[in-house]
C-alpha cells in the first residue's frame, strides 16, 4: 500500500503533464474503471529520481489520489530535463495507438531534440577550425531525412512536424489544455502559435475556461477580444488625453496595429529584433492640414532593426530629411505616376522619391530602381474618411514591397496613417506592423483594415 507520504513525494510539472497525448473523449472514464474494478492502479507510475517529477502516469495518480487507491512507483534516473522529455515522447509514442497528429508530433519533437544537441555539441556552428573535427561527414544523412526513412516520410515531412511541434509545445508550456489543440489542424496549430503575446494569451484562456471548445473557435472569440480590449483603451485614450501604461495593440490577419509614437520606448520594446524593411512615409508638410506639420525625423533607431529603410520625405522636404538622418545612405528610387498632375515647384510634381537606407554594404536586388504607375479614383476614395493625402498609392506600394522583400517577411510602418502598406502587404503575402500616433486615425484605421483584410476585398 503506498503511504501518503509517498503521494506527497511526487511533483507533478506543468510541462512533463501537458507533453502527453491527451486522452479521447471516454478514455479517462474508462480507465478510471478499470482501476477501481482492480482495485489498484496495473501500471505502475514513473518518476523521475533526482526530482520527484511525475514522468509517466499523470491520470492514473490523478484517479488513485481522488480516490484513495493504491499504485505503485518505478524511480528511473534521467541524466537532464531534455532526456525525461524524450523518454516520454518514446514510451507515449510506443505503446498509444496514436492519430496522426500525435505521430507527427513525436517525430518533430524528436528532430528537435537532435538538432539541438548537434548545436550545442558545435556542430551546427560555423567554419572556425576547432568544429572541423566535430561536423558530420557529408555522406551521412541530414537529421530529417534519418528520421524521415525510419519513419517512412519525406524528409520535408519531418521539418514540418517540427515546426509543428514547435508550435505544440509553446501551447502546453503556456498551460493550455492539449486535447483542443491536438484535435486541431496542424496548418491552424502553427499559425495560433504566431499570434501576439496578448492575442495568443487569450486564446489560451479560452481553452482553459471551455477545454471541449474548438481552438480554431477559440482563436476567433480570442481574437475578437483581444481586438475588442486594444479599440476600447485607444477610445479611453482618444476621448480623456491621458497617457497609457501598455499602448493598445491590434491584430488582423496576422498584421499588428499600434497606437503610439514610433519613438516611445513602449513602443519600440514591442518590436521584433528584425524586419526585412522600414517603410516610412513621414508627415512633411504635402497638405496644410494640422497633422501635417514640420517633421522632425528621430527614426535613426529603423537602421539597426531594419535590412532596408525607405523614407519618402516628399521632394520639397528632401533637404531637411538628408540634413537630419545619419543612416547609412545606398540608394534612391523614383517612380513616375503617368496620370498625377499634382502641384509642384515648376508647375506640376509627378514622381515619388524614395531614399533607401543599410546598414549592410550591399542591397543589390537585379532590378530597375524607376518604375511608373497610374492612379485609380479608387486609391483616392477607398472607403474611408481619411484623405487622399494620407497614403500612397497602391501601386507604388505594391512595387516597392516586391522590390526589397520577399513572400514572408515582415515590414514595418512606423507612419501607419490609414494603413494602406498593410493592405498591400497583406495582399502580397507580407507581414505588416503598423504604428500610428493619432488615436483618432488608429481607430479609422483599423475599421478600415479589418473590412478589407477580413472580407478581402480587392484593392
Amino acid at each position: 500500500m503506498i503511504t501518503e507520504d509517498d503521494h506527497k513525494e511526487i511533483r507533478i510539472d506543468p510541462e512533463f503533464k501537458n507533453r502527453l497525448d491527451p486522452m479521447h473523449m471516454g478514455g479517462y472514464a474508462t480507465l478510471e474503471r478499470l482501476i477501481v474494478g482492480g482495485g489498484k492502479a496495473r501500471d505502475p507510475l514513473i518518476v523521475w529520481s533526482e526530482t520527484g517529477i511525475l514522468v509517466d502516469g499523470h491520470s492514473r495518480h490523478d484517479i488513485c489520489t481522488r480516490l484513495g487507491l493504491p499504485f505503485s512507483v518505478e524511480r528511473i534516473s534521467f541524466a537532464s530535463r531534455d532526456a525525461a522529455l524524450a523518454f516520454i515522447d518514446l514510451n507515449q509514442y510506443a505503446r498509444r495507438n496514436a492519430n496522426e497528429n500525435w505521430i507527427a508530433l513525436q517525430r518533430g519533437r524528436q528532430y528537435n531534440v537532435e538538432k539541438k544537441t548537434k548545436a550545442e555539441a558545435g556542430w551546427m556552428g560555423g567554419t572556425s577550425k576547432d568544429n572541423e573535427s566535430q561536423k558530420p561527414c557529408p555522406c551521412l544523412p541530414t537529421t530529417s531525412n534519418r528520421i524521415a526513412t525510419k519513419a517512412g516520410v519525406h524528409g520535408n515531412t519531418v521539418k514540418n512536424d517540427a515546426r509543428y511541434a514547435t508550435a505544440v509545445d509553446i501551447f502546453a508550456t503556456a498551460g493550455a489544455p492539449l486535447h483542443p489543440v491536438m484535435e486541431a489542424k496542424r496548418s491552424v496549430v502553427i499559425k495560433a502559435a504566431k499570434l501576439h503575446d496578448e492575442a495568443r494569451a487569450k486564446v489560451i484562456a479560452k481553452l482553459a475556461e471551455a477545454p471541449k471548445l474548438k481552438l480554431k473557435a477559440a482563436i476567433t472569440s480570442g481574437r475578437k477580444e483581444a481586438e475588442k480590449e486594444a479599440a476600447d483603451a485607444a477610445s479611453v485614450h482618444y476621448e480623456s488625453g491621458t497617457s497609457i501604461e501598455a499602448p493598445p495593440i491590434i491584430e488582423i490577419g496576422g498584421h499588428l496595429l499600434m497606437l503610439g509614437d514610433n519613438t516611445d520606448p513602449e513602443i519600440r520594446a514591442r518590436l521584433p529584433d528584425r524586419v526585412a524593411l522600414a517603410f516610412c512615409d513621414p508627415p512633411y508638410n504635402s497638405t496644410k492640414e494640422e497633422w501635417d506639420g514640420k517633421h522632425a525625423w528621430n527614426q535613426d533607431y529603423l537602421e539597426d532593426i531594419s535590412d532596408i529603410v525607405a523614407v519618402t520625405p516628399g521632394i520639397s522636404a528632401l533637404q531637411d530629411f538628408m540634413g537630419q538622418t545619419k543612416m547609412q545612405y545606398r540608394w534612391s528610387t523614383a517612380c513616375i505616376i503617368s496620370n498625377g498632375m499634382t502641384r509642384g515647384a515648376l508647375g506640376f510634381g509627378n514622381w515619388m522619391f524614395t531614399a533607401l537606407f543599410s546598414k549592410n554594404e550591399s542591397i543589390h536586388k537585379n532590378r530597375q530602381d524607376i518604375a511608373e504607375i497610374s492612379i485609380r479614383s479608387t486609391d483616392k476614395y477607398d472607403g474611408h474618411d481619411l484623405g487622399s493625402k494620407r497614403q500612397k498609392p497602391p501601386g507604388y506600394l505594391a512595387w516597392l514591397f516586391g522590390l526589397l522583400t520577399e513572400d514572408g517577411d515582415t515590414i514595418l510602418d512606423p507612419f501607419a496613417g490609414s494603413g494602406t502598406s498593410i493592405i498591400v502587404a497583406h495582399k502580397m503575402g507580407r507581414h505588416c506592423i503598423g504604428i500610428e500616433k493619432d488615436p483618432k486615425t488608429y481607430q479609422a484605421m483599423v475599421a478600415r483594415i479589418r473590412r478589407m483584410v477580413n472580407g478581402e476585398r480587392p484593392l
